[in-house]
């Protein structure tokens, strides 16, 4: 019965603009916000939000001015266009240089 209320719960505030913060301690983070809220996630300044903007940063549009923003798609996006990828193959590993015994007898 416990696990159904949890459930209701958690509908009623994925329903209120919530989503679970993915981390598994059950925090909940607001799902939309504004350009001061993208700010802070990102820890960046109004203004390279805004260059973010330029760039193709997900948004919805409300009226002239106002828009806000998917929180996770924002992050999502951020990951896909900037993330770190590596360059050249990765290197071997062997048993040797982890300091382990020698498997020869």
């Amino acid at each position: 019965m416990a696990k159904k209320t949890v459930k209701i719960v958690q509908a009623e505030r994925r329903e209120n603009g919530y989503a679970h913060d993915g981390n598994g301690n059950g925090n909940n983070v607001p799902r939309f916000g504004s350009k001061r809220d993208v700010a802070a996630m990102l820890q960046f300044s109004t203004r390279t939000v805004d260059n973010l903007l330029a760039q193709g940063c997900p948004h919805m549009k409300i009226g002239k001015r106002r828009c806000r923003f998917d929180l996770p798609e924002v992050a999502a996006w951020m990951k896909d266009q900037f993330g770190t990828k590596r360059r050249g193959p990765a290197k071997a590993v062997n048993a040797s240089s982890l300091g382990g015994a020698s498997e020869s007898r």
